[in-house]
């Protein structure tokens, strides 16, 4: 059995032919990745694990530090950095909220999740965006959110528009701002050149603080949590 700190390390494979990768789960269990046709030994799955340890404890502690959206009765869930009290409620269709209460229907698709909590999103990143478009005298054509596992935010440089990752809405707001100051500045250059950081911290001066912020959350955990996006 392979171990980390004291607990079974989970072993999945896939279709890639990439060789062995780390991961840390949902659940805080690390997660090793190999091939389907693969033929590592259990001896040398738990080497790789020993040769990246100090990769593991960083991820680890920072799952720990991370409060996810927790939809069972009595759970907290925080929206654009507001906290809320979970109530189930059976045979309810839709999301709603209540001053500090979120009525989250018992069973909920993900059409729904994304449709609610996109509609609380999309408002409050269209408003950044134009707020701080207008400030720093940049342009872009409109606006709209996405559900990909990939990335927080999004500039398509063939029609100058921006997408926002729907997960944005369970993160502090200062990251949001960040993601916005970011996807902003690739108005102005497509890549993460030196001058595109700088541009970032004209815009944004704290970005590099709320940046590190941002890396605590992982989107996979979000979506799995809030049943956001499709499988990858």
């Amino acid at each position: 059995m392979v171990q980390f700190c004291g607990r079974e390390v989970l072993i999945e494979k896939e279709f890639s032919n990439r060789g062995m990768r780390l991961g840390v789960n949902i659940d805080g269990r690390v997660v090793v990745k190999i091939g389907y046709r693969s033929t590592y030994t259990e001896a040398e799955i738990q080497d790789f694990v020993n040769k990246h340890k100090r990769f593991l404890r960083n991820r680890l502690s920072r799952h720990s530090g991370v409060q996810l959206p927790d939809f069972i009765d009595g759970g907290k869930v925080t929206l654009l950095g507001k906290e809320y009290t979970v109530v189930k409620v059976d045979g309810a269709s839709s999301f709603a909220i209540k001053g500090n209460t979120l009525y989250v229907p018992n069973n909920f698709s993900r059409c729904e999740s994304e449709r609610f909590f996109g509609g609380l999103l999309l408002p409050h990143v269209k408003a950044l965006t134009e707020s701080y478009a207008k400030k720093y005298g940049l342009t872009y054509s409109y606006v709209g959110l996405h559900a990909w596992q990939s990335a927080w935010g999004t500039h398509f440089g063939e029609d100058n528009s921006i997408k926002y990752n729907v997960a944005l809405v369970f993160v502090e707001k200062e990251c949001i701002e960040y993601v916005v100051a970011h996807e902003l500045c690739h108005t102005l250059y497509s890549n993460h050149s030196a001058a595109f950081w700088a541009a970032v911290e004209r815009i944004y001066p704290r970005y590099k603080e709320d940046r590190v912020r941002l890396k605590d959350y992982s989107i996979q955990w979000i979506f799995e949590k809030a049943k956001l996006g499709k499988s990858r």
